[in-house]
């Protein structure tokens, strides 16, 4: 006999911690691609993106407030971003075993960035090296992104074909699935950021 049945959990509550994000327009005026929700059939992507403003006007007392508005917040890099994903599922259940037969899985990002309060307080010179500053920012996080929607993707995918097993493991091996991939999710953002040095190496230095 087969019956049906719906599982609600938290699987992945896994935050990964990404040294070099990208930002909005100095102003935050403008609409970042963090903030688009692709419309992907996996599930819904959802991003907080928080800043720490900055007020100096020179480069020299603009590197002192950089430091120390990281510092304060224990930010080793310029920005910072934590992710995790989300699931939840139906399943069937058959002589004591489960299956799962949907599976939706949810991708949620905080990003946290510099911001200027005043960018036309800053030389000509001053502030097309933040614009390059800025914009090399937001190329790296596209990156890592990438890697976060591509984990979502995969968690869903491999969830969905995990075989039945006896229902009193069925949570605890839909953990340990997710689990794996996000895992394998993080070797590869950390892989990005030592080839980068943090985006460094993209210009995202400043």
């Amino acid at each position: 006999m087969m019956s049906r049945g719906r599982g609600l959990s938290a699987i992945a509550t896994v935050a990964l911690a990404i040294s070099a994000c990208a930002a909005l327009s100095e102003r935050g005026s403008s609409t970042s691609p963090l903030e688009a929700a692709p419309g992907v059939a996996w599930g819904m992507i959802a991003v907080d993106v928080r800043f720490y403003e900055l007020r100096e006007s020179s480069e020299s007392t603009l590197r002192k407030e950089i430091r120390s508005a990281r510092a304060a917040r224990g930010m080793r890099e310029y920005g910072d971003t934590q992710w995790r994903i989300r699931t939840n599922y139906d399943f069937a259940t058959s002589d004591g075993d489960c299956e799962p037969t949907r599976v939706d899985a949810s991708l949620e990002l905080r990003v946290t960035l510099p911001r200027l309060r005043d960018p036309d307080s800053l030389s000509p010179e001053l502030r097309s090296k933040w614009r390059s500053f800025l914009r090399a920012l937001r190329e790296h996080q596209a990156k890592h992104k990438q890697i976060a929607m591509e984990c979502a993707e995969r968690v869903s995918a491999e969830l969905a074909a995990a075989a039945a097993v006896r229902c009193e493991l069925f949570d605890e091996t839909m953990q340990s699935i997710t689990e794996e991939v996000t895992s394998t999710c993080h070797a590869r953002s950390a892989d990005y950021d030592l080839r980068t040095r943090h985006g460094a190496s993209e210009g995202a230095t400043f």
